[in-house]
């Protein structure tokens, strides 16, 4: 379903589609990052044998729900920030690795 071409103007007209874009292209950052972190949780929990039962259908399934919500966003409004966001998910995965003291490569003990 699609909004009406009346309403995008408006939207256009008073700032609030380029807020709107702006507010999806941070959300997209962030859960791509948190999305990353998850997968990596999930890699070493899956080599100790720990990814069992109900943790790895939860996991399944937000990963399922993020590729759906993520594929919906990106129809909508994205398509000319989608270079700009790759540089940005780099660098503020960077940052929030690093203030998290997780920026180091995993060693096992």
């Amino acid at each position: 379903m699609k909004p009406k071409q009346s309403k995008i103007k408006q939207a256009e007209q008073d700032g609030s589609l380029d807020r709107v874009v702006q507010l999806l292209s941070l959300t997209i950052v962030l859960n791509t990052i948190s999305n990353g972190l998850a997968d990596e949780a999930a890699d070493l929990m899956r080599s100790r044998g720990l990814l069992l039962g109900p943790i790895k259908q939860k996991h399944n399934a937000m990963m399922h729900a993020a590729d759906a919500f993520f594929y919906e966003v990106q129809l909508m409004a994205l398509k000319q920030r989608k270079m700009d966001m790759f540089a940005d998910i780099d660098h503020l995965r960077s940052a929030i690795l690093k203030w998290a003291r997780l920026d180091q490569p995993f060693q096992p003990k």
